[in-house]
């Protein structure tokens, strides 16, 4: 993201310097055309970063937003910035969409043939072409079309009143969903093997955690190079395998439980603890909410525990539903807007219910337990 604006080049340059020092950075140089777009349009990229680098992401947004990376000048536009290696950006337009873009340092020839970005070619830069090219070939294939057609179908129906019709169409839709979760690992895994060297590895096996076993994960992050792992990609797989994997060291945290004392999770070392996310407005929650209850009738006075960290953004409902529900153990919220509670950031919560359940040690020993799953797995470690 390198300013043209002269005035505002040295400001920008010590904001990278500040938070992306740990990551080594080079030169890319692109050159653009496009004879349709008038001329002073503003040519826009901006960072797409793993969810624990939302922070991050929205800052340098922000700047990347007052500062086109080019205007276009009689058909053409060019820019030069530094990048990581294998980095992903979003090309855009004023509100005219955006083009996924995986980066590196070196040249890129940008063609963008209409008015828009929609027929866009992309040249010259080895690690960007790789990426085109392994996105189309999941764009592409048979299942992907399937798959997106069947969603759209989903998505309408749902304003209709025959539930039993959308009930059919959700399961058509998650029938395809792990068909194309199985080709897209299937195509994944071949790619990185086929080009162990390639920069965008990083990306490219972050998008398989929950889709593969975990096993697998790091057996495929062990073949990546330094080189290929060197950018936030590559930074949040490391992290994912050391602290959210089974047999990971889980994340400590602190939050306001329900009468704004501080909870941390570092006091619960020495039992066993269900770290679980929930919120008063998931149906899903509130539906398995009734075995946390026997959980923790059963287990508490055999060194287990409950901490519940809420995705709720308004008090009263929270402190409701716990009455309501029956939930006598520590709960605790930022109380941000739903997904944005920093907890559920830093272990990668992207839909409730979930939980992970932890030794006395702090391990991460099972995950993803719903329904009966909890009670039987305590069942087979309490004794």
């Amino acid at each position: 993201m390198i300013i043209r604006v002269i005035c505002k080049l040295v400001c920008f340059f010590t904001f990278l310097m500040c938070v992306n020092f740990v990551h080594a950075q080079g030169v890319l140089t692109i050159k653009g055309y496009a004879p349709k777009l008038k001329n002073g349009t503003a040519i826009y990229l901006t960072p797409s970063y793993p969810r624990r680098f939302s922070i991050d992401q929205y800052k340098e947004t922000e700047i990347a937003r007052q500062n086109p990376i080019g205007i276009v000048r009689n058909g053409m536009f060019k820019s030069t910035l530094r990048v990581r290696n294998g980095e992903i950006y979003s090309l855009s337009l004023t509100d005219k969409g955006f083009k996924s873009l995986c980066l590196a340092p070196g040249n890129l020839v940008i063609r963008i043939p209409d008015s828009n970005l929609k027929n866009i070619e992309i040249d010259g830069n080895k690690t960007t072409m790789e990426y085109e090219s392994y996105r189309n070939q999941l764009e592409n294939a048979k299942i992907y079309r399937e798959y997106s057609k069947a969603r759209t179908v989903w998505i309408e129906s749902r304003a209709l009143p025959d539930q039993a019709d959308i009930k059919l169409k959700r399961h058509l839709l998650d029938s395809l969903e792990i068909v194309l979760n199985n080709f897209a690992a299937r195509t994944t895994l071949d790619f990185i093997q086929q080009h162990p060297e390639s920069f965008i590895n990083s990306n490219l096996l972050h998008r398989l955690i929950d889709v593969i076993p975990e096993v697998q994960i790091k057996e495929y992050f062990n073949l990546l190079s330094k080189s290929v792992k060197n950018n936030k990609y590559g930074n949040d797989l490391e992290y994912t395998i050391d602290s959210l994997f089974i047999g990971g060291h889980a994340p400590v945290f602190v939050q306001s439980d329900t009468i704004g004392n501080l909870v941390g999770l570092e006091s619960y070392k020495g039992k066993y603890v269900l770290i679980d996310f929930w919120a008063s407005w998931c149906i899903p929650c509130r539906t398995d909410n009734p075995n946390l209850v026997k959980a923790m009738d059963k287990y508490k006075e055999k060194n287990f525990s409950i901490l519940s960290v809420s995705l709720d953004s308004e008090k009263k409902p929270w402190l409701e539903a716990i009455k309501k529900d029956g939930l006598n153990w520590n709960h605790v919220s930022d109380l941000q807007d739903r997904f944005d509670n920093k907890v559920s950031i830093r272990y990668n919560v992207y839909s409730i219910p979930d939980n992970f359940l932890l030794d006395p040690e702090g391990k991460i020993i099972a995950k993803h337990l719903n329904g009966e799953a909890l009670l039987s797995t305590l069942e087979k470690l309490i004794k």
